[in-house]
Protein backbone atom coordinates (compact mmCIF):
# COMPACT_ATOMS: atom_id res chain seq x y z
CA UNK A 1 0.00 0.00 0.00
CA UNK A 2 1.27 3.48 -0.74
CA UNK A 3 0.75 6.90 0.80
CA UNK A 4 -2.45 7.12 -1.25
CA UNK A 5 -4.19 5.54 1.71
CA UNK A 6 -3.51 8.53 3.92
CA UNK A 7 -6.16 9.26 6.51
CA UNK A 8 -7.39 12.83 6.33
CA UNK A 9 -6.39 14.92 9.34
CA UNK A 10 -4.62 12.04 11.07
CA UNK A 11 -7.51 11.54 13.48
CA UNK A 12 -10.13 8.85 13.60
CA UNK A 13 -13.06 8.19 15.84
CA UNK A 14 -13.56 4.43 16.02
CA UNK A 15 -16.73 2.71 17.12
CA UNK A 16 -17.44 -0.90 18.02
CA UNK A 17 -20.77 -1.60 16.30
CA UNK A 18 -23.28 -3.99 17.80
CA UNK A 19 -26.50 -5.47 16.50
CA UNK A 20 -28.38 -3.88 19.42
CA UNK A 21 -27.45 -0.40 18.22
CA UNK A 22 -26.10 2.62 19.99
CA UNK A 23 -27.17 2.84 23.64
CA UNK A 24 -24.97 5.61 24.93
CA UNK A 25 -22.66 8.02 23.17
CA UNK A 26 -19.60 8.37 25.36
CA UNK A 27 -15.97 9.03 24.50
CA UNK A 28 -13.67 6.52 26.22
CA UNK A 29 -9.94 6.01 26.34
CA UNK A 30 -8.20 2.95 24.96
CA UNK A 31 -7.37 2.03 28.57
CA UNK A 32 -11.06 2.16 29.57
CA UNK A 33 -11.94 -0.03 26.60
CA UNK A 34 -9.30 -2.61 27.58
CA UNK A 35 -10.64 -2.65 31.15
CA UNK A 36 -14.14 -3.34 29.82
CA UNK A 37 -12.89 -6.20 27.60
CA UNK A 38 -10.82 -7.83 30.36
CA UNK A 39 -13.72 -7.69 32.84
CA UNK A 40 -16.32 -8.91 30.33
CA UNK A 41 -17.87 -12.34 30.64
CA UNK A 42 -20.76 -14.17 28.97
CA UNK A 43 -23.27 -11.98 30.86
CA UNK A 44 -21.77 -8.69 29.69
CA UNK A 45 -24.04 -6.79 27.33
CA UNK A 46 -22.88 -5.49 23.98
CA UNK A 47 -21.64 -1.92 23.99
CA UNK A 48 -20.45 0.76 21.60
CA UNK A 49 -17.21 2.60 22.18
CA UNK A 50 -16.03 5.90 20.76
CA UNK A 51 -12.37 6.88 20.76
CA UNK A 52 -10.62 10.08 19.84
CA UNK A 53 -7.27 8.74 18.69
CA UNK A 54 -4.51 9.75 16.33
CA UNK A 55 -3.73 7.26 13.57
CA UNK A 56 -0.03 6.43 13.84
CA UNK A 57 0.27 4.09 10.88
CA UNK A 58 -1.40 1.64 8.57
CA UNK A 59 -0.03 -1.83 9.29
CA UNK A 60 1.00 -2.86 5.81
CA UNK A 61 2.24 -6.35 6.65
CA UNK A 62 -1.31 -7.68 6.60
CA UNK A 63 -3.72 -7.91 3.69
CA UNK A 64 -5.47 -4.56 3.26
CA UNK A 65 -8.31 -5.66 0.98
CA UNK A 66 -10.42 -8.70 0.19
CA UNK A 67 -12.98 -9.77 -2.41
CA UNK A 68 -16.49 -10.11 -1.00
CA UNK A 69 -19.89 -11.27 -2.17
CA UNK A 70 -22.04 -8.39 -3.39
CA UNK A 71 -25.06 -10.06 -1.76
CA UNK A 72 -23.79 -10.50 1.80
CA UNK A 73 -20.32 -8.82 2.04
CA UNK A 74 -18.69 -12.07 3.25
CA UNK A 75 -15.30 -13.00 1.84
CA UNK A 76 -15.56 -15.20 -1.25
CA UNK A 77 -13.29 -18.09 -2.22
CA UNK A 78 -11.83 -18.49 -5.68
CA UNK A 79 -12.57 -21.95 -7.08
CA UNK A 80 -11.02 -22.37 -10.51
CA UNK A 81 -12.18 -19.37 -12.53
CA UNK A 82 -15.27 -18.75 -10.38
CA UNK A 83 -16.04 -17.17 -7.02
CA UNK A 84 -17.84 -19.12 -4.28
CA UNK A 85 -19.76 -17.60 -1.36
CA UNK A 86 -20.43 -19.91 1.59
CA UNK A 87 -23.66 -18.06 2.41
CA UNK A 88 -25.20 -17.64 -1.07
CA UNK A 89 -24.89 -20.94 -2.92
CA UNK A 90 -25.07 -19.77 -6.51
CA UNK A 91 -23.15 -20.60 -9.68
CA UNK A 92 -22.79 -16.90 -10.49
CA UNK A 93 -21.46 -15.01 -7.46
CA UNK A 94 -20.27 -11.48 -8.16
CA UNK A 95 -17.39 -10.13 -6.09
CA UNK A 96 -16.32 -6.64 -5.12
CA UNK A 97 -13.06 -5.45 -3.54
CA UNK A 98 -13.48 -4.15 0.02
CA UNK A 99 -11.15 -2.70 2.65
CA UNK A 100 -9.87 -4.62 5.66
CA UNK A 101 -7.16 -2.43 7.14
CA UNK A 102 -5.30 -2.64 10.43
CA UNK A 103 -4.31 0.73 11.85
CA UNK A 104 -2.18 1.60 14.87
CA UNK A 105 -3.71 4.40 16.95
CA UNK A 106 -2.70 6.43 20.01
CA UNK A 107 -4.98 8.36 22.38
CA UNK A 108 -2.23 10.34 24.20
CA UNK A 109 -1.88 7.60 26.84
CA UNK A 110 -2.16 4.20 25.18
CA UNK A 111 -1.76 2.56 21.79
CA UNK A 112 -3.94 -0.06 20.13
CA UNK A 113 -4.53 -1.75 16.80
CA UNK A 114 -7.94 -1.46 15.19
CA UNK A 115 -9.32 -3.34 12.22
CA UNK A 116 -11.24 -0.97 9.97
CA UNK A 117 -13.58 -2.39 7.35
CA UNK A 118 -14.93 -1.07 4.09
CA UNK A 119 -17.52 1.64 4.90
CA UNK A 120 -15.46 3.24 7.65
CA UNK A 121 -12.23 3.13 5.63
CA UNK A 122 -13.96 4.65 2.60
CA UNK A 123 -15.12 7.52 4.84
CA UNK A 124 -11.57 8.04 6.15
CA UNK A 125 -9.83 7.91 2.77
CA UNK A 126 -12.67 9.29 0.60
CA UNK A 127 -11.97 6.48 -1.91
CA UNK A 128 -13.29 2.96 -2.31
CA UNK A 129 -10.90 0.01 -2.18
CA UNK A 130 -11.58 -0.73 -5.86
CA UNK A 131 -10.67 2.86 -6.83
CA UNK A 132 -7.46 2.69 -4.82
CA UNK A 133 -6.45 -0.57 -6.52
CA UNK A 134 -7.04 0.97 -9.94
CA UNK A 135 -4.98 4.06 -8.99
CA UNK A 136 -2.20 2.03 -7.36
CA UNK A 137 -1.99 -0.62 -10.04
CA UNK A 138 -0.52 -3.40 -7.87
CA UNK A 139 -3.73 -5.01 -6.60
CA UNK A 140 -3.14 -4.92 -2.85
CA UNK A 141 -4.55 -8.39 -2.22
CA UNK A 142 -2.66 -11.57 -1.44
CA UNK A 143 -3.71 -15.17 -1.84
CA UNK A 144 -4.12 -16.94 1.48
Amino acid sequence: MDAGLEIKGGEAIARADTAAGLRKKELVSIHQFHEFIFKADEHTEDADFFYNAEVLSVLQKNVWSYVSCTGCSQKVDKVGNALRCNKFVSPSVTGVVRYRVEIAVHDSHDEATFVVFDNQMTKLTTRTAATLILEDGNGGTRDE
